[in-house]
């Protein structure tokens, strides 16, 4: 199996992302001491509504999509909510307005 130079950029970028997380990770553990309360029952049970929710909000979005015309692909409809939430989660503004911005 022959990787194109896309392919090996993307999986390149992913693993040193994932490294750069562990780093991080790794050299600040005390950020991780408030999930010690939590039992494993109940972070499985958040982590599967979480996606779930996400889910939900996928099979939304096909549906408003095909309405238009518009067919999204398995990857498309699935993955666009989680990678919405993570720009949300990145540049948190509340309905596009910029902070101490008034009208």
């Amino acid at each position: 199996m022959v990787m194109s130079g896309r392919h090996i950029l993307f999986t390149a970028a992913t693993v040193l992302g994932v490294a750069a997380i562990a780093l991080y990770g790794y050299r600040h553990p005390h950020l991780f001491t408030p999930f010690a309360d939590v039992s494993p029952g109940i972070l499985l049970c958040l982590v599967a509504t979480r996606i779930l929710f996400h889910l939900t909000n996928g099979v939304i979005l096909r549906e408003i999509a095909s309405r238009f015309a518009i067919t999204l692909t398995v990857p498309e409809w699935f993955g666009l909510p989680f990678v919405t939430a993570m720009g949300n989660y990145i540049t948190p503004f509340p309905g596009g307005c910029l902070p101490g911005h008034h009208t």
